[in-house]
């Protein structure tokens, strides 16, 4: 979940762009979200109904850390247990102590995570493989991208995963499109210069929609999108109280993470 403002009034969801609520706890969350005028309905097709949040997306998290003591902007640089408890060591020199501990960040992050705390990882983490994404977003186009309908496209071309409009969808106050790249064209350019990836969106964006013409560009690089194949078990237990949950683990999507995340409650007993 990820949504940024650009200097020129523009809103993006440049993460997910929807959620379908197929599980049970992201039923029981979606329900609470759209009584409290959090979330809304997008559109539907074959795929099913698709819903996405006011404001943005983050905004769904937002609403999960209400009530909660959220610190942020910081980095976790190690963990230790100590005395029976977790204690959690961050750059800026914070200390946190806990019963339990989880770590939903992306696997290899974790795995860096638990090799700086002298924690050896089971093996069978180490062959976790994510997708990576490159996102381009693109505001206040001269001349708009023509949709067929409500404002999503897949068109699963060389280059182009999913167009997306930011104000159709009724995020961005001005034109905004979310492009998220492929799989295998994000693998190839993630690490090239931004004006050759904005060449390659640019041309196919035109052989979707002839005439199309980009205004200001911003290029976003997600280097673990997408659990391509989940781990066994819905939560791992590295030692008594460390835990790593997430998306790995339930499988891709919002989905994929409340799915770990209801697991690994009831085990705790929550």
């Amino acid at each position: 979940l990820a949504t940024r403002r650009s200097d020129g009034g523009a809103k993006f969801d440049h993460g997910a762009q929807f959620y379908r609520p197929k599980d049970e706890l992201l039923r029981s969350f979606h329900e609470r979200w759209l009584e409290r005028g959090i979330s809304k309905h997008w559109f539907t097709n074959d795929d099913g109904e698709h819903y996405c949040a006011m404001g943005g997306m983050t905004a769904l998290a937002k609403d999960l850390a209400s009530g909660l003591t959220v610190s942020l902007s910081e980095r976790l640089v190690s963990i230790a247990f100590k005395d029976g408890k977790w204690i959690s060591s961050f750059e800026s020199g914070l200390m946190q102590t806990s019963d339990e501990l989880i770590l939903t960040c992306p696997v290899p992050q974790s795995i860096d995570i638990l090799r700086a705390s002298g924690i050896t990882a089971p093996p069978s983490l180490n062959s976790l493989r994510y997708s990576k994404a490159l996102v381009v977003l693109i505001e206040n186009s001269p001349q708009a991208f023509k949709f067929k309908d409500y404002g999503y496209l897949e068109p699963k071309n060389d280059v182009i995963f999913s167009v997306a409009d930011q104000n159709a969808k009724g995020l961005s106050p001005v034109p905004a499109l979310t492009v998220t790249l492929n799989e295998s064209f994000s693998e190839n350019a993630f690490d090239s210069d931004e004006e050759s990836v904005f060449k390659e969106t640019i041309k196919a964006l035109d052989d979707l929609s002839p005439g199309f013409v980009a205004g200001a560009m911003q290029l976003k690089k997600w280097r673990y999108c997408k659990i391509i194949e989940r781990f066994e078990t819905s939560f791992i237990e590295i030692q008594k109280g460390l835990y790593l949950a997430g998306d790995a683990f339930g499988g891709a999507s919002l989905n994929g993470a409340s799915r770990s995340a209801d697991a690994l409650a009831k085990h705790l007993g929550c």
